[in-house]
Order: C-alpha cells, then sequence, then structure tokens
C-alpha cells in the first residue's frame, strides 16, 4: 500500500467495483494508463450497488430515446469482444417483447410500445409487431390481454452482471491496473498547479488528491462512478441526483411449465399495464423467474441506509407482473434482492467532466437503465480522462452536464430551501427566476424552427377563424364561407403534413403511424370530403328540430360548425407547443389544453360525420375517384366504401382518445396552482394530435409542497443547493449578456438562501438564549424552593421546642399545684 500512496497515478477511478467503474478501469489500463481503482466495498463485485442480481436486460429497440441507439451499437460490440478475451459466456440471446397497454405512457415520454417503433423505424432495427395471440403462440409463458400492443426485437437478451464487472476487473489488472477494495473515500481535493497559486480548477489545474479509509492517493485525472454515493462525494450534483431503492424478486414456476419459461422460449420482456406500472423480467433460472418493478415503491434513500430486508409490501408490487405470466402466478417468493436506481431528473446519465475541475470526470445517475451501457461508457470516461479536450467519439450530448439541466436542478434546489422556511413570496420569485433560466438561454436551431412553425399555423388557424365569423356576422351562406377560408384552410391543413415529417426524422418524439393516420383523417374531410363534394357546404346538416318561438330552431352541425371546432384546438395545441419551445407554459393554455377538448372535440368529430353524411349521396351518384372494373390493371376501388371505412374508423377511435384525454386531465389538475410563466420540461414526448401527456414537473410540485408542509420532500441541504448555484453561476461564464442576467439572478437567489440560513441561525441564537434564561430561571426556582423548605423545617423545629417548653411548663404547675395542696392539708 505505501508504494500506491507514494506514486502519482495517470487516472484514479472510484467505485471500481461497479459496472461504468470497471469498465472504466479496464478501458483506462488497455491504453496504457498507469490506473489505480477504489471500491468501497470489502470485495468486487458486490451486492450492495447498483449491479448485481444475475441478470440485466440489453437490447436496441430504446423506447427511452432514440439517440441511445448508436451507443448500443458499440456497446454489443464492445461485450462481444470481452467475451473473446476472456472466453466467459457475459451475454446470452434471447429476444425482447416490448408491450403495452393502450393508453399507457411511460413518464415524459412515449409509452414502451411506441417509443421502441420509434427507435426500430429510426435506425432500421430488426424488428417485429405482434398481436396477444401471436406472442402466445410464439412465446408460451405469455398471456396478455387484447389491445395490447408488442414489438419483438430478436436481437436483445440479458447480460450477466457480476460476471461483466468480474471480467472487466481481470482484464484492466492483466493491462496492469491497480485495485484497492475496501477504501472509502472520504474526501478528495484538486491541489493547486505546481508553482502557481489558486484553487486548481480550470485547464491548469494540479494533481487530483484523493483520501480514503486506507490511504491518500495522487493522479492526474480523477474519475468518479460511485453510483449512488454520487451526492455525498460531488455535493454541487446533490439537486439533480435521487437515490432510489429498488426490489426485485424470483418467483417458483409450475413444474408442467417450466420448459415455456426456458430462455429458449421466454424472450426478456418490458411490460406497461394499463394503470401505466413498467414491470420488467427474464426467463426461468434455477432460482425462479424473475420480474422487477421500475421505480418500485418509489423510495427515496441513502445507500448506506437502505433497507434490505424484502416486506410483504415489495412482494405484492412484483406479484402484480405474474398476471400475464400463468405459470408462475401462484408460484412462492424464492429469492429477491435489493439494490439501488440513482436518477436524474430526466432520467437520462451524467457523463462528463467536472465543469469546474476538467481533471474530474464524473459517470452517475443511469436511472435504472445503464448496465447495458456499461462497456462503451467505460469508452468514453477513458475519452474524457485522457484527452486533453475532452472529447469522445460517442454522442454524449444527451448526458452532458449542460446549462439547462444543470441550471433547473440548481434553481430548483433553492427553491425548495425558501419553500420549507414557509416563505411564499421568495418561493413566486424563485419559480420566476427558473422561467427566466428557461426562456434566456440559446435557442437551438430545432427549437427556433419548432418555435416559428407552431406560431405560423397558430396565426393560420386564427386567421382562418376570423374569416369564418366575420362573414358569418356579416350575413354570409356557407358558401361565402368556405370561399372566404378556402385557401388559407387548405394551407394549414395540409401544412400538418411537417408533423409527420418531424416525427420521422425525430424531431420530435411521436409515432410516425399514429400522426400521419391523424393527419391523414383531416385532409380525408378537406380534400376528400368537403372540397370534393359542395353540397357538404351548401346546407347544414340538421340533427333535431326544435320548437321554438320565431319559426322554430334546429340543433345543426355545418361547414362553420367545423371550422369553428377546428380552428379552436389548433389556435390552442400549436400556441401550446410555441411556448413550450420558449421554456413557458402559460397557465391559460393549459388551462384551455385540457379542458376544451370537452366541447371541442365532441363537436369536431360530429361536424366531420356531418360533411360525409351530406357528402355520401353525390358520391354514391357521382363515383368520383373510383376505377370500375374491367379495366388492364385488374383493379377496382370505390370511394363511396371507402368513405363508409373511414366513418366506421371513428366508432373505436373517438372514445378511445376522448376518455384518454380525461384521464390526463386528471393528471394535470395539480398544476392549476402554478403561475403563469412557469418552465417546462423536456416535452418532446407528447404526440402532435392526441397524446396530451402530463407535463413532467407535477411529482417536483408534490415535492415542494410536502417540503413546504414538512412532511419530508428531496432532503437536500441548503449548503447543496447553494453549491449548485455557484456551480450553475460558472456555467454561465462567457454568455454574453443573458448569461450576465442569469448570473445575477442566480447570485441573487443564493443570497436569499444565505439570508434564510442566517435567519434560521439567528433564531437559533434565540432559542438557545431563551433555553439559557430558562435555565437560570430553573435554578433560581429551585434554589428559593430550598430556602422556603429549610424556613418551614427551622419554624417547625422552633415550634416543636416551644411545645416541650410549654409541656415542661405544665408538668411543673402541676407539681406546685400538688405541693401546695398537701402543705394546707
Amino acid at each position: 500500500m505505501a508504494g500506491l500512496t507514494s506514486k502519482v497515478f495517470d487516472a484514479i477511478v472510484v467505485g471500481a467495483g461497479g459496472a461504468h467503474g470497471s469498465a472504466a478501469l479496464y478501458h483506462l489500463a488497455k491504453r496504457g494508463a498507469q490506473v489505480l481503482g477504489l471500491e468501497a466495498q470489502p470485495s468486487a463485485p458486490h451486492d450492495r450497488g447498483s449491479s448485481h442480481g444475475l441478470t440485466r436486460i440489453i437490447r436496441k429497440c430504446y423506447f427511452e430515446h432514440p439517440s441511445y441507439v448508436p451507443l448500443l451499437h458499440s456497446s454489443y460490440q464492445l461485450w462481444h469482444e470481452l467475451e473473446a478475451e476472456t472466453g466467459e459466456k457475459l451475454l446470452t440471446l434471447t429476444g425482447c417483447v416490448n408491450t403495452s397497454a393502450p393508453g399507457s405512457q411511460c413518464g415524459p415520454g412515449l409509452a414502451c410500445f411506441e417509443g421502441s417503433l420509434l427507435a426500430a423505424q429510426q435506425h432500421n432495427l430488426e424488428h417485429e409487431i405482434l398481436s396477444p395471440a401471436q406472442v402466445a403462440q410464439r412465446f408460451p409463458a405469455y398471456r396478455l390481454p387484447e389491445g395490447f400492443q408488442s414489438l419483438y426485437e430478436p436481437g436483445a437478451g440479458f447480460l450477466a452482471p457480476e460476471k461483466c464487472i468480474a471480467a472487466h476487473l481481470g482484464q484492466a489488472q492483466k493491462s496492469g491496473a491497480q485495485l484497492v477494495c475496501g477504501a472509502a473515500v472520504q474526501r478528495w481535493a484538486v491541489e493547486p498547479p505546481a508553482g502557481g497559486s489558486g484553487s486548481g480548477s480550470g485547464s491548469g489545474g494540479g494533481l487530483v488528491r484523493v483520501e480514503t479509509s486506507q490511504g491518500t492517493f495522487q493522479a492526474k485525472t480523477l474519475v468518479l462512478a460511485a453510483g449512488g454515493w454520487m451526492p455525498a462525494l460531488v455535493p454541487e450534483l446533490q439537486p439533480l441526483l435521487t437515490v432510489e431503492r429498488q426490489v426485485v424478486g424470483w418467483f417458483e414456476v409450475a413444474p408442467e411449465q417450466r420448459d415455456a419459461f426456458h430462455p429458449s422460449r421466454c424472450p426478456v420482456f418490458l411490460l406497461q399495464d394499463p394503470q401505466g406500472n413498467y414491470f420488467y423480467g427474464f426467463p426461468a433460472d434455477e432460482h425462479g423467474f424473475k420480474v422487477g418493478k421500475y421505480h418500485h415503491l418509489r423510495e427515496k434513500v441513502t445507500p448506506d441506509g437502505v433497507p434490505r430486508d424484502i416486506s410483504p409490501q415489495d412482494e405484492e408490487a412484483l406479484r402484480q407482473c405474474l398476471q400475464y405470466f400463468p405459470g408462475a402466478q401462484g408460484g412462492r417468493l424464492t429469492r429477491a434482492a435489493v439494490c439501488l436506481f440513482t436518477n436524474t431528473p430526466d432520467l437520462n446519465f451524467i457523463l462528463d467532466r467536472h465543469p469546474r475541475h476538467p481533471q474530474v470526470v464524473l459517470s452517475s445517475a443511469c436511472s435504472g437503465h445503464g448496465f447495458k451501457f456499461s462497456s462503451v461508457v467505460g469508452s468514453v470516461l477513458a475519452d474524457l480522462a485522457l484527452n486533453e479536450q475532452g472529447t469522445t467519439p460517442h454522442d454524449i450530448s444527451l448526458h452532458r452536464l449542460s446549462r439547462d439541466r444543470l441550471g433547473q436542478a440548481a434553481i430548483g434546489a433553492a427553491h425548495r430551501s425558501i419553500v420549507r422556511t414557509g416563505e411564499v413570496a421568495k418561493r413566486a420569485a424563485c419559480s420566476g427566476v427558473a422561467a427566466v433560466v428557461c426562456s434566456q438561454g440559446a435557442m437551438s436551431l430545432k427549437s427556433a424552427y419548432l418555435f416559428l412553425y407552431n406560431t405560423t399555423l397558430s396565426l393560420a388557424w386564427g386567421y382562418v377563424l376570423f374569416l369564418t365569423y366575420q362573414t358569418s356576422q356579416a350575413g354570409g351562406g356557407l358558401q361565402d364561407v368556405w370561399q372566404a377560408v378556402e385557401l388559407p384552410l387548405k394551407v394549414a391543413q395540409t401544412a400538418a403534413v411537417m408533423e409527420v415529417v418531424h416525427s420521422a426524422v425525430g424531431l420530435v418524439r411521436s409515432p410516425v403511424a399514429i400522426t400521419a393516420t391523424q393527419v391523414a383523417s383531416r385532409l380525408f374531410i378537406l380534400w376528400g370530403v368537403v372540397d370534393l363534394v359542395p353540397a357538404t357546404r351548401a346546407s347544414p346538416l340538421v340533427l333535431l328540430r326544435l320548437p321554438l318561438g320565431g319559426g322554430g330552431g334546429a340543433l345543426q352541425l355545418s361547414l362553420v360548425t367545423l371550422l369553428t371546432a377546428w380552428c379552436c384546438s389548433e389556435v390552442i395545441r400549436y400556441s401550446f407547443f410555441a411556448f413550450k419551445e420558449l421554456g413557458m407554459q402559460p397557465y391559460v393554455l393549459l388551462w384551455l389544453r385540457y379542458t376544451a377538448f370537452l366541447i371541442l372535440y365532441p363537436l369536431g368529430v360530429g361536424s366531420e360525420l356531418a360533411m360525409v353524411a351530406l357528402a355520401l349521396p353525390t358520391i354514391r351518384a357521382n363515383r368520383p375517384l373510383s376505377i370500375q372494373l374491367p379495366n388492364a390493371a385488374n383493379f377496382g376501388f370505390d370511394y363511396y366504401w371507402a368513405c363508409w371505412l373511414a366513418v366506421l374508423a371513428y366508432l373505436p377511435g373517438f372514445p378511445q382518445l376522448y376518455f384518454y384525454m380525461l384521464a390526463q386531465r386528471r393528471k394535470a389538475r395539480p398544476l392549476q396552482s402554478r403561475l403563469i410563466g412557469i418552465p417546462m420540461g423536456d416535452m418532446d414526448g407528447e404526440d402532435l394530435y392526441s397524446d396530451f401527456g402530463p407535463p413532467v414537473g407535477l411529482a417536483e410540485e408534490e415535492e415542494l409542497r410536502a417540503g413546504a408542509s414538512g412532511s419530508g420532500g428531496s432532503g437536500v441541504e441548503p449548503m447543496a443547493a447553494e453549491a449548485a448555484l455557484d456551480l450553475y453561476a460558472d456555467l454561465l461564464d462567457g454568455g454574453g449578456e443573458g448569461g450576465t442576467l442569469l448570473k445575477t439572478q442566480v447570485a441573487e437567489l443564493s443570497d436569499r438562501v444565505q439570508r434564510q440560513e442566517a435567519q434560521i441561525a439567528a433564531l437559533q441564537q434565540q432559542v438557545e438564549a431563551l433555553t439559557e434564561e430558562n435555565g437560570q430561571l430553573s435554578e433560581r426556582c429551585a434554589a428559593l424552593t430550598s430556602n422556603i423548605s429549610c424556613l418551614f423545617n427551622t419554624a417547625k423545629l422552633e415550634l416543636a421546642r416551644k411545645d416541650e417548653a410549654i409541656k415542661e411548663l405544665r408538668e411543673r404547675w402541676a407539681c406546685l399545684v400538688n405541693a401546695l395542696r398537701l402543705s394546707i392539708e
């Protein structure tokens, strides 16, 4: 050990017994670096962190975000290379079933099926779409209800995590790496550069010193990959990181069903049920059928204080999944394991250099889906540690410590700190600064384009609505309305084709097929019904005649009601997304988005069906767009029956969409208490037409309320919030006037946090002074009580003596009386 403490290494890896740390140690050593691995646990691999439990899923059809797929290509390749080097079987291909119940959604992103399909289409990945019946036929262990959508990926499977870590460590040591277990890091610091002064931050910083329970070590570069222990090692990241308890269990399989659960017949799976719960699992092994529930019971813990015992609630949560696998539904729990998730707010990783210390590389917060990437993440960490400019050939832009990611977390931490003191005005000020942080940052080219697109179409639909009612108020008929709005209406609605393009190229995260279907239905009504058949704009469709005064009235649907529904819904929708690109979420638009559909959706669908009903007689008589037989191609097409098929498609589609929107409206209610202009998270996962998912941030709002009421919260201390604000201020350097403004506002908010701490300290001093005064009063009361007791006792003694004296006098008097009596006698 003495030789190691006196040596200056090229790199030190903290957390070398974990997935990313062991891979970083391997890649650094393989490139010839003198590297030291430090592991706090007594052995490596171990079962105290996030990388144990015998199996981990690996897949490429990545529903979380398609940008993960290139990393996965590299990851697969590196796992195969490691297998070749070691001769160990690390990766088993079983295929993977990605399945979702109708209407389910994973957080702010797409549902498991839709997101997997999007990744498969964008990256041309091998896959199959299967119905529940096809899944049951191919894989007898599965029993999925009707309506579930499933994507089967044959190239997926599982890794053996303990074997993978051992292989990385073994090969690293063969390449000259040193490994010290039982070395818990107590603190680390960047030394000032030799012959200079300062803190050592920046490109000119000196060596990194790491103090552990086994001694102090030095290196040119430090890689921190400590999983759930990262918040303690890097306090600035505490607002970004949440450590969560996760449980997996193995259930006994019925003897007659064991063949169905064999790896050759049972793929790994990702399953979302109708309630939005997200389960995952593996084929059975000698311990049974292993399943887990993503984010399990959502328990926030510390890595050293996590409960390791399995409770009945743990088992109950896991058994929810077994209803889809009857062969294990009644099986007993044979084994269970507790591990840790370290989550970021956006559930993406952190892979970057420390903003203040470029010689410190950070790897953390895999958010429960990072093990499969560890082989390529190790290579990325080696790039960041050894390349002077901190570059890597891999695209990790999603995982960098960007201004927005760190800024929102830092402001949120300060926000929580202020809320916990109960000062509502300071909370409002903090929310305002958070909105400025989101809106003042440099807008990307993508955001600028989407802002212009949504703003333009919002104005276009608003213009159509204006023309509609201007013409109607002037006494014009339906034909006059059509002539006024025809050109802008066709331009505005046809421009929606670009939304299919946006989805196809990945500009927004929405399913191509669903978006294309929705756009096509609108174009069908516009071009294939209203424009094609003049009868639709000549008279309304009367649904009910009403016996009103003045000649009566009628309940009717017409071109005007259609335009009203379309224009109002589109103005709201496009305005909502335009503000979203500015990082804003005005309350009025939010309320309209989740309320106006209650009227506009039935009105719009009813008006569309009315247009088709008005057009059908003309279409049947004239047969436009039809292809009559016989012909050279021997192909026929009847547009009349095609219109009927379109009408029938409304029957299942509209109720499903309407009730889904009602469910999303209930989820959005907590936002009613927010301020106008609150910051938004990443809502690219919303489908532009119907997938009105709940905005990210609802859980954050509940957490703020819990903190304000003193019933819990994130556990971020004011010092951690201040550290995050300081680090964020560093990121703002060089940002021009916008950066200066933000830096000033962040500094002001930091001052507010400090003032809150000063007020709390002053209150504590007052409490201590009152406590001291109370102690002094208690002492005085005790002394007074003692004095009174003494006086009382003295008085009692005096009275006793007087009683004795009186008694003695009485006796003497009696003697004297007796003597006198005798003398007289």
